[in-house]
């Protein structure tokens, strides 16, 4: 199991090889949710990454088929899914490294990290910074929800969609 993939910023820590796989991550993905297009025109690109055989292969004989029930209720259009998941992960990202993990450099580099540190340096009282670090995280959410006319719920269940996946990876 992939312990990365539970973070919130798990689109930063992607392995080399699946990030440099990932429209194939992307398109599988699609696939599973209607959307054969994108897997398509990979397939016509060149050759199917190791890690993505099985799955094209399942596919190609019938053993793996969309869930159409899903995609019904889908209301972020399937090509888009990883993208829109991405996008959310690079904001609770950032929000999570300045509440967690910034440092300020001129003080003991032992010492104190994170949101604390990082007020001190800048003279503004921590729980100001906490917040604007907290609305950044929302951004993400936000962005994604109005693009796609979702609810909040709804985004986050897509991350919890996401991180599952990524959990499973190179299996997908």
């Amino acid at each position: 199991m992939n312990e990365w993939a539970h973070s919130s910023d798990w689109c930063t820590r992607l392995p080399k090889r699946l990030s440099d796989t990932w429209q194939w991550f992307s398109a599988i993905w699609a696939y599973d949710y209607g959307d054969p297009e994108p897997l398509g025109t990979l397939i016509q690109g060149g050759d199917i990454p190791a890690e993505y055989r099985q799955a094209v292969s399942d596919i190609v004989t019938g053993k793996r088929k969309p869930n159409r029930r899903a995609a019904a209720k889908a209301k972020i259009p399937a090509r888009e899914r990883a993208e829109a998941a991405s996008a959310i992960s690079v904001c609770q990202g950032l929000r999570d490294m300045v509440k967690y993990n910034a440092i300020n450099p001129d003080l003991d580099p032992e010492g104190e990290w994170g949101a604390g540190a990082a007020a001190v340096a800048h003279t503004v009282e921590p729980v100001e910074l906490m917040r604007g670090a907290d609305d950044v995280g929302q951004d993400g959410l936000r962005i994604v929800c109005e693009e796609y006319g979702v609810s909040e719920e709804a985004a986050e269940n897509l991350m919890r969609e996401a991180k599952a996946r990524l959990a499973r990876w190179p299996e997908v």
